[in-house]
């Protein structure tokens, strides 16, 4: 099973997404969205490389408010979306998540939001994988 060898060579690691449930309230109307466990995927990481002039995948914004941007460059087998969360990134051979919040008690697993992803084409048209943007999600813990 020569295609299995070469989609787990391909694809080393495996995370959490989270897809986006819409809740409404039947006694007050009240639209809430909770985040709820969609599948596990295997994809394949890598950092963030920028072609501006900023070449490192964080960018900090000193203003009225501190702002941190942390990206991940992510390749799956299907396209995401932009409505996803991932969490857990993790070898799929076992062990803990690559990314933590070292400062949250716990050090749990960092969350992600998926900015958009891109086919990747193969000569013959053909969808090989998808490429996609990840940034650390403002709110961690899947909220």
């Amino acid at each position: 099973m020569i295609g299995g060898c070469i989609t787990g060579a391909a694809y080393p690691f495996k995370a959490d997404i989270y897809k986006k449930k819409r809740v409404v309230n039947q006694d007050t109307g009240q639209i809430t969205y909770t985040w709820e466990e969609d599948f596990t995927t295997d994809l394949a990481v890598e950092s963030f490389t920028s072609t501006s002039f900023k070449a490192q995948g964080t960018s900090e914004i000193f203003g009225d408010e501190y702002e941190k941007y942390n990206y991940l460059r992510i390749y799956t087998p299907m396209n995401l979306g932009r409505s996803a969360q991932l969490t857990n990134i993790r070898p799929k051979s076992g062990g803990s998540p690559l990314y933590t919040e070292i400062e949250l008690k716990g050090a749990p697993a960092t969350w992600y939001n998926v900015n958009g992803s891109n086919a990747v084409i193969d000569p013959w048209g053909n969808v090989v994988q998808w490429d996609s943007l990840i940034q650390r999600a403002q709110e961690q813990g899947g909220k």
